[in-house]
């Protein structure tokens, strides 16, 4: 204990500034008890946040891939559809050759 020199108070020895309390031995078990109970709660909660982060990441690669099919299944499309222009204007370009050469 530290006794004040001005005042002749006892008090519980400070160290570095750090100011301790007097508590009742309840108060102290239940302040003890919730901090338990706290770091569980806490343990539960980055359990929790490591899920959904591996959820989300899985989720991010899910619509990345679906994002590349959807652009593949659109370009082929596209791909077709020129495909079938180049068969028409092939056919186009014969049946004119064809023209030129009869009226020659």
């Amino acid at each position: 204990m530290y006794q004040c020199g001005k005042c002749d108070t006892k008090f519980p020895t400070v160290v570095s500034r750090q100011h301790y309390l007097v508590v009742a031995e309840d108060q102290m078990n239940q302040v003890q008890t919730d901090l338990r109970d706290l770091k569980k709660t806490n343990q539960g909660l980055e359990k929790r946040i490591e899920a959904m982060s591996k959820q989300h990441t899985d989720l991010e690669k899910m619509m990345t891939k679906t994002k590349t099919e959807a652009d593949t299944a659109l370009l082929e499309a596209k791909v077709e559809a020129l495909e079938k222009h180049v068969a028409y204007l092939r056919k186009e370009k014969g049946e004119l050759e064809e023209k030129t050469t009869r009226s020659r």
